[in-house]
């Protein structure tokens, strides 16, 4: 079996608007990439959100990055100030990669 690395994989549920935010703090906190999930719907604490015809800018998308540990928790730090005032989730899971270099 090839060697595999250990990563922080770090999903941000937030709304459409927050966005570029959550992604220029990825790029400064040394993230190599992101995925972006648009039209993401559910229910939590602030109600339900469904995808629908209102503009993009109104829903929420999910961001998801693949980064070593310090990076994760840069990203923790601001995201958790970011959140006080917004509706929003972060979830942080340990994985495993195939190539370090690339995260």
């Amino acid at each position: 079996m090839k060697q595999l690395h250990a990563k922080k994989k770090i999903e941000i549920i937030i709304e459409q608007i927050l966005a570029d935010k959550v992604i220029e703090t990825l790029e400064k906190a040394g993230a190599k990439g992101y995925s972006i999930v648009r039209k993401v719907s559910g229910k939590g604490n602030r109600g339900v959100r469904r995808g629908g015809p209102l503009p993009d800018v109104f829903g929420n998308v999910m961001i998801v990055a693949i980064v070593s540990e310090p990076v994760a928790e840069e990203l923790l730090r601001v995201a958790d100030e970011m959140l006080k005032d917004t509706a929003g989730i972060v979830y942080v899971s340990d994985v495993q990669v195939l190539r370090a270099d690339h995260f």
